[in-house]
């Protein structure tokens, strides 16, 4: 007698990576296992001619400038339906965010980093007030490790010993 089929397993990742774009520039940050909170964020020298593009640029900057602390499977968030759907599925009508997910799949490949997309309303990404040149707020950080841990209770304990001033802040060249 033939053994059920199994669905393969979500892998258990290690960090979240959440972004956001605006046409003034981008920002994201990474809610790794660890309890370290790193942000990165830019403006734009020249915006992109479409949000989709510069929601697709905001994780391929943020994925090269976080590469050295992606250890594992990750977590992204994107508010951004279309990005997401372009990497979950790896078709897209514009040759700017093809251009834009290959980007981000050379960098998560060539550090063997499996990735699995997922939504997040605007109004819950933790990132949308950096990507306007805003400073991280308290509020931005606990929306990441609920994001992070689902609210579980894991989650807000650590919330609870992560202060702000805890938050390494990376500045990337655009």
């Amino acid at each position: 007698m033939s053994e059920p089929v199994h669905p393969p397993q979500k892998l258990p990742s290690t960090a979240t990576l959440v972004t956001d774009a605006s046409m003034y520039g981008w920002g994201a940050l990474l809610f790794k296992d660890s309890g370290e909170v790193l942000a990165a964020d830019g403006a734009w020298e020249k915006a992109p001619n479409m949000i989709s593009q510069a929601e697709a640029r905001a994780v391929h900057l943020a994925s090269r400038g976080f590469k050295p602390h992606l250890t594992g499977p990750l977590d992204i968030r994107v508010d951004n339906t279309t990005v997401m759907g372009i990497m979950q599925k790896g078709n897209a009508h514009s040759q700017a965010l093809v251009k834009e997910a290959n980007a981000i799949d050379r960098v998560l490949c060539s550090h063997g980093i499996h990735a699995e997309w997922s939504y997040v309303a605007s109004e819950q990404n933790p990132a949308d007030g950096i990507s306007r040149g805003k400073f991280i707020k308290k509020s931005d950080i606990a929306k990441g490790w609920n994001l992070r841990r689902e609210e579980s209770e894991a989650g807000l304990k650590l919330l609870l010993s992560t202060s702000i001033s805890s938050v390494l802040r990376m500045y990337l060249i655009v």
